[in-house]
Order: structure tokens, then C-alpha cells, then sequence
């Protein structure tokens, strides 16, 4: 690229036609000017641009640890909902299994009271049967006992036979 500094210090050959010397060098003197304004603006823009670079690669990379970020917290996030989904699982899984356990044991104490239950029926039956048999012989004993008089008269009569045996006795002597 060609410099202000180039543009000032450039010699033309001179030549019996050629162009008013004076013109060509106040041209030149504008051209140097305002290249030299637009080679310095252009160095200005590409130092910008310089800057601009650096920065925009900068945010490329605090982009992509972001983005790294990003990704690593979905990541866990993911990662706590799956654990999350299985120990409640596991605590179902496990509520249920304790749950059948206990409707286990439950089954077998009723079934046992019920056998319990069985059994004092079934005694329960078998001593009102022998109740029934002693409370019958008992009636059956009140039956055969004598009447009250007919008891008296015995007794007065047993009364009786012993006084006349001891009479017997006492006479005998």
C-alpha cells in the first residue's frame, strides 16, 4: 500500500509536454492530505477493529463457558431429577413391599384369632354340653329325692327303729 510519506516524496520525469507543474503539484499536495487523513482513519479503524476482534473472541469464549455452564447445570439438573424420580420410586417400591408386609402379617394374626375364636366356640359348646349334663343329673337327682313329708316319716321312722333297739338293748341288760 502506498504511505502519504511516498505520495510526497514521489519524482515524475519531466517532459517538454507535459502538465503545469504547479497544478499537478498543488493536486498532489491535496491527494497527500486526504490520504494521509484516510490512512490514518484506516489504521484508527483497523486498531478498532483489532480491539473489536479481541473482544468479540473474548465473548466467544466466555460464550462457550457459558454455554458450558449451561449445559453442565442441565446436566445436573437432569441428573437430581432422575435421582430424584428413583428414590421416590424406591420409596413407593419400598412402602408398598412394607405395606404387603403388614397386610401379611395382619392376615395371619386374623387368621389366628379366628382359629382362636374356633377353638372357645368349640369349648365353649363342649362346656355348655357338659353343663347341661351335670345341671340334667343334678335335676335328675332333685327328682328321685323324696318328698319333704315322705323324707320326715322316714327320718321318724330310722328315729324310731334306733330307740327301739336301744330300748332292747337297755332291757336286755
Amino acid at each position: 500500500m502506498i504511505t502519504p510519506v511516498d505520495l510526497e516524496n514521489k519524482e515524475f520525469k519531466k517532459s517538454f509536454r507535459g502538465y503545469d507543474m504547479e497544478e499537478v503539484e498543488a493536486f498532489l499536495g491535496e491527494l497527500v492530505k486526504d490520504y494521509g487523513r484516510i490512512y490514518r482513519e484506516n489504521a484508527g479503524l483497523k486498531d478498532k477493529n483489532a480491539i473489536l476482534n479481541d473482544a468479540v473472541e473474548n465473548y466467544k469464549g466466555m460464550e462457550e463457558t457459558m454455554r458450558s455452564a449451561i449445559i453442565s447445570a442441565q446436566r445436573t439438573s437432569d441428573e437430581i431429577i432422575r435421582n430424584a424420580h428413583e428414590q421416590a420410586d424406591n420409596i413407593v417400591k419400598d412402602a408398598k413391599v412394607r405395606a404387603q408386609e403388614l397386610l401379611n402379617d395382619m392376615d395371619g394374626r386374623i387368621q389366628a384369632l379366628n382359629r382362636e375364636c374356633a377353638e372357645i366356640e368349640g369349648r365353649s359348646s363342649l362346656l355348655r354340653a357338659k353343663l347341661r349334663t351335670v345341671l340334667n343329673t343334678f335335676v335328675q337327682m332333685l327328682d328321685e329325692l323324696p318328698e319333704e313329708k315322705e323324707h320326715t316319716k322316714r327320718i321318724e321312722k330310722v328315729k324310731h327303729e334306733q330307740n327301739q333297739e336301744e330300748t332292747k338293748k337297755v332291757t336286755e341288760q
